[in-house]
């Protein structure tokens, strides 16, 4: 399959936007897009997405849900930088240094 072939049937199948920047890319660049480009079944991206909203149109998808209060993570865990542990997980006193002996 050429590459006029493979972006012909991305843009048929409402994924052209694929390939919006491919002229900018390096020749290794190009060649590995379309390689990569030309083993996705697009059949079944389209039965996923279809899947998606409609689970979406339903309120079964999780997406457009009101998420929780500020600070408060999954099931009410805390979302600040501590996480699920407890320790910072960035910044703060210390971070990213080496023990000291």
């Amino acid at each position: 399959m050429t590459s006029a072939d493979i972006q012909a049937e991305f843009r048929r199948a409402g994924q052209g936007q694929v390939f919006a920047f491919l002229d900018r890319l390096s020749a290794g660049g190009r060649d590995r897009l379309l390689a990569e480009a030309a083993e996705i079944d697009l059949a079944e991206v389209a039965r996923l997405t279809t899947e998606l909203v409609t689970r979406a149109l339903r309120g079964q998808a999780g997406i457009g849900r009101r998420p929780g209060r500020m600070g408060e993570g999954p099931r009410g865990r805390g979302g600040g930088p501590e996480g699920r542990t407890g320790r910072r997980l960035h910044g703060g006193r210390g971070a990213g240094h080496a023990s000291r002996v």
